[in-house]
């Protein structure tokens, strides 16, 4: 679960999870300016990978297709953070993107364009995004040489821009996790007897960023 200060909810929240081999997403753009309990919110979800997002929007308008996480058919990303670049530059990596990845662009956020190159890269590594199983260490490595790429394509006087980022990525299989810049904190959940409402096991792990 990744998510910013529940308290800092200015902008809306979305949530996804893997379920019988679908990936299901609710994002609620509209809810804003108020607390979100999203253990309440989750609290009927059985599954293996969940994917949580409370927004501060710094890029794109606040509408549905600018709400986190983002999908792309088994895989799921969430970001914190924005991305050096300007129009000039997103309009580059559009235009590097196969069809099959860019049709499903739909918002204006770096974070939906960035999900996007890794997907475009990841296929170009052999790997197809569209598998639900695959092996880790491409994948991991296609997601570090994914912002490498990002800061390359930058003209020259952005690349000594500091890059503050954290992400989280996942096909339900495995979670992966980006950062440069910005803090990413894991934490192991174990129930205990007086806990009996949780829904998970000492196998799950929840991760949350600042």
């Amino acid at each position: 679960m990744c998510s910013s200060d529940l308290a800092e909810n200015r902008h809306g929240y979305g949530m996804g999870h893997t379920q019988g081999g679908e990936v299901l997403l609710l994002r609620r753009p509209q809810v804003r300016n108020q607390a979100i309990d999203l253990g309440q919110a989750a609290a009927d979800i059985r599954t293996n990978a969940f994917l949580a997002h409370v927004r501060r929007a710094e890029v794109g308008a606040l509408k549905f297709e600018n709400t986190q996480p983002f999908r792309f058919g088994p895989w799921m990303y969430a970001q914190v953070g924005t991305l050096p670049g300007d129009e000039a530059l997103f309009e580059r990596i559009r235009s590097q993107l196969p069809d099959s990845v860019l049709r499903n662009l739909a918002g204006e956020t770096d974070a939906e364009l960035f999900f996007h190159l890794f997907l475009s890269r990841l296929h170009d590594s052999g790997v197809s995004p569209r598998l639900w199983s695959v092996e880790p260490g491409p994948v991991a490595r296609t997601l570090g040489g994914t912002l490498t790429a990002w800061q390359m394509m930058c003209e020259p006087s952005m690349r000594e821009t500091p890059v503050d980022v954290a992400a989280l990525l996942t096909n339900g299989q495995s979670f992966y996790a980006l950062r440069q810049g910005r803090p990413l904190h894991l934490l192991t959940v174990k129930p205990t007897p007086d806990r009996k409402s949780t829904r998970l096991n000492s196998s799950h792990l929840v991760i949350s960023y600042a």
